[in-house]
């Protein structure tokens, strides 16, 4: 299997050998929903607003628990992102599907995108109550019969397909769902994947358990970010913490350091090195996977990074092809085409190298998970 580079918005950050875990969630899992200040156009297509956003993968699997799904990674992936302003909520998933298919009898076996929301976040037992929906968008349904009254979009890809869509604010205050600060609603958000006819798998944000379509305590929650907490713009916003001195450089993100403060942008990986397709380089959806958090005080600038990678890998003879870590920075974002001037640096952290070897000159850890591993430092 080859490797590959996945390159973020930024700096620019480049992890090899490593392809977002946790979404922007608090400690108790609720997603957390940033207002958007530059509106996306729906096309189907990755503007650099959403690429600011962090991508959510849908790593529950209908019957069958939160795992990471044992297909293989071209056969069904998915992740999703979501901001708000005062007009729309808005959606985009990104599906990977070897086999695109709309041919089975019923709708919900076809390659569709379901979303469920509880406007007023009762998760009732006994079924669905006035301000719980369940809306499906099937794979190619023409824009005209969006069943939320929205504006939506398919794209196809070489790898799959995207959607996006934003759903109207009336259509949301129908549900007791205001487009307001601090709001919180019962959220859901499931991708079926029908292959020849019939459903082969659901992938779901929250909940494993197939019954969404009729209960509302199975849904996830969300929460209505302020524009003091986190504003989505086309460049990425590095959150200020005034509890720096909290965090402990040891690997781990542990719940009472600043990294789980609202607001705190995790964002994931948007573009490939070469603009190679991620389906030739994967063989699971566990293989290359990651996030990274940004904060930053009158002392450092913290990094947080967590990886998927089933195979930790520093036998090549060259470093930048081991499991590594590139930061580049141009202080005065001048970005120059004549080449790197006084104030642009690469900085590179081969997986198990020690504090002694920092180029940065900070301090670093690094720490192994069941999954891969975490990479944490101030600079």
């Amino acid at each position: 299997m080859k490797k590959a580079k996945l390159i973020s918005l930024l700096l620019i950050i480049v992890i090899i050998g490593a392809y977002s875990l946790n979404a922007t969630m608090d400690e108790d899992g609720v997603l957390l929903v940033p207002v958007v200040d530059d509106t996306p156009i729906i096309d189907g297509e990755l503007d650099n607003v959403w690429k600011c956003v962090t991508a959510t993968r849908m790593d529950s699997v209908e019957g069958g628990g939160i795992a990471v799904s044992t297909n293989n990674y071209d056969d069904h992936y998915s992740k999703f992102r979501v901001m708000y302003d005062e007009d729309y909520f808005y959606v985009f998933v990104e599906v990977v599907d070897d086999q695109l298919d709309v041919t089975a009898a019923d709708p919900w076996n076809k390659d569709c995108i379901e979303i469920f929301f509880d406007g007023g976040n009762e998760k009732t037992f006994e079924g669905y109550d006035d301000n719980d929906v369940q809306w499906r968008w099937v794979l190619g349904q023409d824009n005209e019969d969006d069943p939320s009254g929205g504006n939506y979009a398919w794209d196809t890809t070489d790898v799959g397909f995207n959607f996006e869509i934003g759903i109207p604010v009336d259509s949301l205050e129908a549900l007791d769902l205001a487009l307001e600060e601090y709001h919180e609603f019962g959220f859901e958000i499931s991708n079926n994947d029908g292959d020849d006819g019939e459903r082969k798998e659901v992938k779901h944000w929250w909940t494993a358990d197939g019954n969404t379509w009729q209960y509302a305590h199975l849904f996830g929650t969300g929460l209505l970010l302020s524009e003091d907490d986190r504003e989505v713009e086309e460049f990425l916003d590095i959150q200020y913490t005034e509890d720096g001195d909290d965090i402990v450089i040891d690997g781990i993100m542990s719940e009472d350091e600043p990294w789980f403060e609202e607001g705190v942008a995790t964002l994931s990986p948007n573009e490939v090195e070469g603009g190679m397709a991620r389906d030739t380089l994967l063989d699971t959806d566990g293989d290359k996977d990651y996030i990274f958090k940004l904060l930053w005080d009158e002392d450092y600038l913290y990094f947080f990074y967590e990886s998927y990678d089933d195979q930790l890998d520093v036998t090549a003879a060259d470093p930048w092809n081991k499991d590594c870590i590139e930061l580049f920075f141009d202080g005065g974002n001048e970005k120059t085409f004549e080449g790197y001037d006084d104030n642009d640096v690469q900085w590179r952290w081969v997986l198990g190298d020690n504090i002694d070897t920092d180029p940065s000159g900070g301090n670093f850890a690094w720490d192994t998970t069941d999954v891969g591993f975490n990479f944490e430092m101030k600079i």
